[in-house]
């Protein structure tokens, strides 16, 4: 009884998501190369300008947990680094142009994937995995085997291993997925690919190594969302939250028992992203957030970005569009810029990977 309604609400994402690939929906007269956009895109792990979306390179495709993209973001201060898959961190300093300060390794990352970014005081830790299944290397052929955890310490400009004792214990598992907590500590889900699969779960501490045993029900609701309508969110982040619905709604997508939206929110000066969903239905639409002091802004699968200033005050800003099977995966804003890194995605591979540096109308 389902089938037609799921059906239709695919439908709607595809068209949503075309409206960026295609570049159809843009305003009337906006110029192929805007003066305001600065496209980079990855090579080697240096950021390479190019002109605009018409100049992307092709790269052939690769897992994503291997492909050089950027994986995830986080501020330490007023400084955003950036998780560059396959090499390690990227510091950016805003500016125009804005500056790339890499701190790579190259024994450390290759063929792991940094699914998780948190920072600390003075430091980042990165969760790192090794995905067999979806990989271009044997395990016995890394530079370094066993390694999950890195926290990169800003003052000594350097990297530390973190072997949290179940790993130091059982050096054929793997962690392959984290959920942080508030407290700095993370909850681990632990797999051994065999003859049988087997998972464990662990509460680990960083700062001490310390680890005790969890179970997967703790793990599970750590990385559960919230109500985007429950008490934990605010009344001027909810407002966002209906602006992106009406916005979604208008090009037909509209959540509820076919469709959910997740909101993916990260703040500044907060350690860890908050998931908060609404409606129940199968199909997915996940729209990153950004909340700053002067505004919140939200990330649609078209393109648009949709802020909302401490005022009260409603904007929409088209991105440029991006051609036929690239999307923009993440936002920030750094400086007087939304940092919006995008990718080429045949999933499970990815091509092409960079960032984009918009200029925003009030910093002009």
């Amino acid at each position: 009884m389902r089938r037609r309604p799921i059906a239709a609400a695919c439908l709607a994402l595809l068209a949503l998501a075309g409206c960026a690939r295609s570049g159809t929906g843009r305003a009337a007269g906006r110029p192929e190369v805007d003066p305001d956009a600065r496209f980079f895109q990855l090579a080697g792990g240096i950021f390479d300008r190019v002109a605009g979306p018409s100049g992307f390179k092709r790269r052939s495709p690769r897992p994503w947990t291997v492909q050089e993209r950027i994986a995830d973001l986080a501020f330490v201060g007023d400084t955003l680094w950036l998780a560059v898959n396959s090499h390690g961190l990227a510091s950016v300093v805003p500016g125009d142009p804005p500056s790339f300060a890499a701190r790579y390794d190259d024994w450390l990352f290759p063929y792991r994937t940094i699914t998780t970014l948190v920072p600390g005081q003075g430091s980042l830790t990165c969760h790192l995995y090794y995905n067999a299944t979806l990989n271009t290397a044997a395990r016995e052929s890394l530079k370094a085997e066993g390694i999950s955890f890195l926290r990169f310490e800003i003052g000594i400009d350097d990297y530390v291993v973190l072997l949290p004792p179940f790993q130091r214990r059982n050096p054929e598992w793997e962690a392959v997925g984290v959920a942080p907590l508030a407290n700095g500590e993370f909850l681990v889900e632990w797999k051994l690919a065999a003859d049988e699969t087997s998972f464990a779960w662990t509460r680990f501490v960083p700062l001490t190594l310390a680890e005790a045993p969890s179970t997967r029900e703790a793990y599970r609701q750590a990385l559960a969302s919230s109500p985007a309508d429950g008490a934990a969110v605010s009344g001027g982040v909810r407002l966002l939250f209906d602006a992106c619905l009406a916005e979604l709604a208008a090009k037909g997508v509209r959540a509820g028992g076919t469709v959910t939206v997740l909101f993916v929110v990260r703040e500044q000066n907060a350690a860890l992203k908050h998931t908060f969903r609404t409606g129940t239905g199968d199909a997915f639409v996940t729209v990153p957030v950004f909340l700053a002091t002067e505004a919140g802004r939200a990330l649609l699968p078209d393109g648009r970005v949709v802020s909302l200033g401490a005022d009260g005050t409603k904007d929409v800003l088209e991105l440029p569009a991006l051609p036929s099977g690239f999307r923009y995966t993440d936002l920030a804003r750094s400086g007087g810029h939304l940092v919006v890194p995008w990718e080429e995605v045949r999933f499970p591979d990815v091509g092409a990977a960079g960032v984009l540096f918009y200029r925003l109308p009030a910093e002009k």
